[in-house]
């Protein structure tokens, strides 16, 4: 890109553009008002709208390895100076008055990006020709200037400028990618963004527009125009200054490429809620995560989306599932969150992103509450409620029946969350049949439950905490017809100003309602008068989360009474409460072979295998040789140089391995095609876009059939020597896990490996000028099917999950060989613009990256130092096999 402009005849001042980052500006800039018009503490120029300008740029600056803008009325220019902090960023820059653009263009200039920012000098609207712009008179507000009829100055010059849509230029430009638009062109937005439909259509892009009555004004229209025109185009708004509103894509309902990474489709709301369920359910270890479940959560979301609220009240917050609902569902909302500590939210937002901008934490005691100021009497509020009356003499319902309810304006929705409808009315006879028929598939069955039940005026009951009591009293009294959907976890009902009194016969409500208590350990162990004394110590301790010293009283409990029946249940009920899933399994397996097995041992049995061990190798007939299995970045660029080395490098090996690569990011499909290698598209990603570890090798597992399968980095060059690794391992182990360290290396051709010549002349250079990577750097994993049956959804590329893979097998004292004597392997050097937070290596490795923090949240308690040397076996230079005198892991 050329603005054709000599820096040397341009004269310049420092100022600063954001994260006190300075760049360079023609000085006049400062004086014909717009993009520098603003004023520091000092007095000198700074930008117009700061904190408008980070949300820009912090979209684009996360938007994949080559972020593209469109600035329409770029005036003299602040987002065209982007590419100064970040130089990959790239854009059009769009402005109609002349002597506007040429300052544009000499600021360009004078911060060295010509090649970043092509200027034109064009004005946008919804069709091609000529335009009338009113420049003000004055010399000074070159911000104001319109095509409309101005409103907002009263003496000015008229000039012609040419007009057209953004579609017809960057059809003629074939930009393959837009991440961002930014419109300000003093009320014409509407017009533009009608000629830009195609555009947004195809690339889905974020839209940062000015949005404000007294411009709109001037081309005759109401800013609500706008975002019911781009609501039509599926995007949702949000308020980002007292002039701009940013239009976000709604992504979910599709996959959407953004420079080259993929954004995960997550479906439905309820899907995204199922991907961060079961991702808290690994990070907490904890076998039923069901504090929301997935039909709750997209009923949640549907009322939200349906009601469209200008206030959401949320009574007790957590780590903020039903908050991610709110923003997903109503985008122009204020949010207030009440909780007496936020501590589990931050967490919760550390490795699952949440945007708090338009959320207020209130960290108080919700009985402190009197509400006043929480909304204006015109606001629809939606009001949640996700407190409970568990501690004694604590009745949160009954004091927000009398101080919110009673002043939420007329038609407020009021939600409360955690109850249960049963059709049937709940008596003390059936009690306990319908709590296990309709809460206990929906709550946390390893944890105790004292559950209350009311009836409901309309038919049948519903079941719940504490206050499930007071608030259907309040219900029935009022004959208060409650809002809900089947199989969801709330009831929901409309606020009125005066609620009928309806007849109510309180004694006979008391004597309908009642309690049960559940305890998991409660028919655990039976048949044994030992047990009955023992147990309720055991219960104790579990209670308390002691649970190595309620194993111990269990243990003591089988030698005491070893007749006793259900004790492998049992123990398998206090293991999997602990997150010991493996052990519990084993105790299971034992009990469900005996003839005295507990009833319940095959369900919980088969629950924890459905979510902890699923990776046990399929039942079937293997044949000998090995099966590579890579997940490519996308093959663009120098990745796509790597790649394609590696590929050829593994092709010609002897005897031929198998080769699949996984995922479908660009040009994997191709080249599958193209070198007839296998193609398996369809992995499971975190909501980055990430591949998730454990899908990985579960799908290479189910769809390989070979007697080996070997892990491998997509950009590793390996030799002969890594095949006769493999065949030296299987001749002395069963079964094994071979690993080895790698050496960096830099390569930016592609490389030739037809002839052994060629590839001995590309091990002697890598040999020569590579360097050793440190041991903790593990590039392949060599194995046997089933050697991993509890891999946690670790992201693909982050820290931890390679260490875990191979500390894990040391834990189990499989036979672990290190090969580094023996292989080499080249690892060809790339950058890290595939980490989605921006933060690359460092971010990633040290654990800043909100994917790395999650790694390492689910790879729990274990030396993050574990290495190559720390394999018990390793493989010398000769082929032998010899055994360290270091000990196990």
């Amino acid at each position: 890109m050329n603005n054709n402009v000599n820096c040397e005849d341009i004269r310049s001042i420092p100022v600063t553009l954001i994260k006190r980052h300075t760049v360079m500006i023609d000085p006049e800039s400062a004086e014909v008002g717009g993009c520098w018009q603003g004023r520091d503490k000092d007095g000198n120029p700074c930008v117009w709208d700061p904190s408008v300008l980070e949300v820009i740029y912090d979209i684009l600056n996360r938007s994949g390895s080559e972020p593209f803008f469109v600035d329409i009325g770029a005036n003299t220019g602040y987002c065209a100076l982007f590419p100064s902090v970040n130089p990959k960023i790239k854009g059009l820059a769009f402005e109609p008055n002349p002597a506007i653009c040429k300052l544009l263009k000499n600021n360009i200039v004078l911060n060295g990006l010509s090649d970043n920012v092509q200027v034109l000098p064009l004005a946008l609207s919804d069709k091609p020709g000529t335009a009338v712009l009113k420049i003000p008179a004055s010399g000074k507000d070159s911000g104001l200037a319109c095509l409309g009829e101005p409103q907002r100055f009263h003496e000015w010059r008229e000039i012609s400028v040419p007009m057209d849509t953004l579609d017809r230029v960057l059809a003629r430009k074939k930009i393959p990618s837009i991440n961002l638009i930014k419109i300000d062109t003093e009320g014409c937005e509407l017009f533009v963004l009608k000629g830009a439909q195609e555009t947004i259509k195809k690339h889905q892009p974020y839209v940062v527009c000015e949005s404000w009555e007294p411009n709109t004004a001037q081309f005759g229209y109401h800013p609500d125009a706008i975002k019911e025109f781009m609501k039509e185009l599926g995007y949702s708004a949000r308020q980002i200054g007292k002039e701009d509103v940013l239009f976000v894509p709604k992504t979910t309902a599709r996959r959407k490429t953004r420079g080259n990474r993929k954004v995960a489709d997550m479906g439905k709301p309820a899907d995204a809620f199922q991907h961060w369920r079961f991702m808290l359910s690994c990070l907490h270890r904890r076998l039923y995560y069901r504090d929301q479940s997935p039909a709750s959560f997209q009923s949640l979301h549907d009322l939200a989306s349906n009601f469209k609220p200008d206030v959401i009240v949320e009574l007790g917050t957590m780590s903020g599932m039903p908050l991610r609902c709110w923003l997903m569902a109503a985008p122009l909302a204020k949010i207030k969150c009440v909780d007496l500590n936020f501590a589990p939210l931050r967490s919760s937002a550390e490795m699952f992103p949440l945007d708090l901008s338009r959320v207020e934490l209130l960290q108080t005691d919700i009985l402190k509450l009197d509400f006043n100021g929480f909304w204006q009497d015109d606001d629809r509020v939606l009001f949640f409620v996700d407190a409970h009356d568990v501690p004694p003499n604590v009745s949160i319902i009954t004091h927000v029946l009398k101080n919110a309810v009673s002043r939420l304006p007329e038609g407020s929705l009021f939600v409360v969350d955690d109850l249960w409808y049963s059709q049937e009315n709940v008596t003390r006879e059936n009690a306990k049949a319908l709590y296990r028929e309709l809460v206990l598939p929906e709550s946390d069955e390893l944890l105790p439950f004292e559950a209350h039940y009311a009836p409901y005026h309309a038919g049948g009951s519903f079941w719940g905490f504490p206050e499930v009591i007071p608030l259907l009293h309040y219900v029935n009294k009022h004959a208060i017809r409650f809002e809900f959907t089947p199989g969801a976890k709330h009831a929901a009902f409309y606020t009125q100003k005066q609620p009928t009194e309806a007849t109510f016969d309180a004694l006979a409500f008391n004597s309908a309602c009642g309690k049960i208590s559940y305890h998991p350990l409660a028919e655990a162990v039976r048949d044994s008068s030992v047990a009955d004394r023992v147990m309720p110590g055991v219960t104790r301790l579990y209670d308390k989360g002691d649970f190595p010293a309620a194993l111990n009283l269990l243990m003591e409990l089988r030698q005491k009474a070893p007749d006793a029946t259900g004790f492998g249940y049992a123990l398998a009920l206090v293991l999997a409460r602990a997150g010991e899933f493996r052990m519990a399994a084993d105790s299971l397996r034992v009990d469900m072979s005996l003839p005295t097995a507990h009833p319940q041992s095959p369900k919980l049995y088969a629950d924890i295998r459905k979510t902890f061990l699923r990776h046990t190798a399929p039942s079937k007939t293997r044949r000998p040789g090995v099966t590579f299995f890579a997940v490519p970045k996308a093959f663009n660029g120098h990745e796509n140089i790597i790649q394609r080395n590696a590929v050829r490098s593994w092709l010609k090996l002897e005897p031929k391995p198998e080769i699949m690569l996984m995922g479908d990011d660009d040009g994997t499909a191709e080249i599958c095609g193209e070198f007839g290698l296998r193609h398996a598209p369809d992995l499971q990603r975190n909501e980055f876009g990430t591949p998730l570890v454990d899908d990985v090798f579960l799908k290479a597992q189910e769809l390989s059939d070979t007697e080996t399968l070997c892990y491998i980095n997509a950009d590793i060059i390996v030799f002969d020597d890594f095949m006769r690794a493999v065949a030296l391992a299987a001749a002395q182990f069963r079964n094994f896990l071979l690993v080895g360290a790698r050496l960096d290396y830099d390569v930016t051709n592609e490389l030739d490996f037809s002839t052994p010549d060629r590839a001995t002349k590309i091990l002697d250079g890598a040999l020569q000028k590579g360097i050793m990577h440190g041991p903790t750097g593990m590039d392949y994993f060599i194995f046997k099917p089933g050697l991993w049956d509890n891999i946690p959804p670790f992201a693909l590329g982050r820290i931890a999950w390679d260490t875990w893979l191979l500390h894990d097998n040391l834990r189990r004292k499989e036979p672990v060989i290190d090969c580094t004597a023996f292989t080499t392997i080249i690892h060809q050097n790339h950058g890290y613009t595939h980490i989605a937070s921006g933060l690359g290596a460092a971010g990633c490795y040290e654990g800043r990256d909100p994917e790395a923090k999650r790694n390492r949240a689910l790879a729990g308690p274990f030396p993050f130092g574990t290495s190559v040397n720390d394999a018990p076996f390793f493989m010398h230079k000769s082929g032998r096999i010899g055994k360290r005198v270091k000990k196990w892991g």
